[in-house]
């Protein structure tokens, strides 16, 4: 389904194809082999840096990430990030993920309830995704999601 043409550090998906920065193409190529599920982050450093891996690994993999995200956007694929155990590919369609939510989050009503309830009790979104030890972005986009669905209620 996702192709990481190393080679060329060519990602393609659903026929659409973009060229990606070399570090990129490697990552994108450690979601790909497992994808849709997540990539351990210890797979992930060992996959792109081996045994020369840089003092901040983590940085580096969060820029590299971030650059990823933005590049395979266009072609239908997201990036979610899971601070404790990795990173993994999801489907974007129009712009939002398919299902409700990245992988790994699905079917989890009672984790959007805690989210919603913490942020009524006054936690930043910071504090709340450090509490539930989830991504930033996980968390804006429950309290995204819940503000369109209660203003169209």
């Amino acid at each position: 389904m996702i192709n990481v043409d190393l080679t060329r550090n060519v990602i393609t998906f659903e026929g659409q194809s973009i060229a990606l920065a070399p570090r990129c193409a490697e990552l994108a190529s450690c979601l790909a082999n497992v994808f849709p599920d997540v990539a351990l982050t210890g797979d992930i450093l060992r996959g792109l840096f081996g045994r020369n891996e840089p003092l901040r690994a983590d940085k580096v993999l969060n820029a590299f990430g971030t650059e990823l995200r933005r590049a395979v956007a266009p072609i239908g694929l997201g990036v979610a990030t899971f601070k404790t155990r990795g990173r993994a590919f999801y489907i974007l369609r129009d712009g939002v993920p398919l299902g409700a939510e990245p992988p790994g989050q699905r079917n989890k009503p009672d984790r959007n309830r805690i989210i919603l309830a913490l942020r009524e009790g006054g936690m930043t979104t910071h504090e709340i995704a450090d509490w539930l030890d989830e991504s930033r972005n996980a968390v804006s986009a429950v309290l995204r999601r819940a503000k369109a669905i209660e203003a169209r209620a």
